[in-house]
């Protein structure tokens, strides 16, 4: 939604990148994808100079993890082209925004049931990084309470519903 925010703010075009449009379990067939992708990208850009464009990416961590697993090759083969390309976007098209989210803690001290390090070498080529966190639950009930009004204005909901689905969400994080 972010992404979307600033794409939507910069009157740029937004493009998603899925992990589903290039994994694959053949350990070739993914990054080769990958490849196509971020170039069909390139293109896009060098052909539109005044047209920002926004990439996004969320689950970066699925792909530029350090994995230590049975997926080491297929894991370093996507590293390695992400790479390649975040420094030839970067040098070639400065008129590209990639965004990468992910909800694992970059150094990987305070992930969920795993241990996930996010490889440095390409977190080197993001010129920010910063961490959002959870709104509050009463941030959650007044954006609730938008999302759930009827196009003449009133609320579908009572005020102790909407309290209790609000609190819910808040709990569910």
């Amino acid at each position: 939604t972010a992404a979307k925010g600033i794409a939507k703010k910069l009157n740029a075009d937004f493009v998603m990148l899925n992990k589903e449009l290039f994994d694959s379990s053949y350990v070739s067939e993914g990054p080769r994808n990958l490849s196509s992708y971020l170039e069909t990208i390139k293109d896009y850009s060098k052909n539109n100079p005044n047209k920002k464009i926004v990439v996004f990416m969320d689950e970066i961590d699925g792909t530029i993890s350090i994995d230590n697993g049975s997926n080491v090759r297929h894991s370093e083969d996507l590293v390695n082209v992400m790479k390649r390309y975040l420094t030839d976007l970067q040098n070639e098209c400065n008129n590209i925004i990639f965004i990468g989210a992910t909800n694992k803690d970059p150094s990987g001290f305070k992930s969920d049931n795993t241990v996930v390090k996010l490889n440095n070498a390409i977190l080197s080529r993001f010129n920010y990084q910063f961490e959002i966190g959870l709104p509050n639950a009463t941030a959650i009930k007044d954006a609730w309470s938008k999302l759930i009004k009827t196009q003449s204005g009133k609320a579908k909901f009572t005020d102790i519903q909407n309290e209790l689905i609000s609190k819910k969400f808040y709990e569910l994080g």
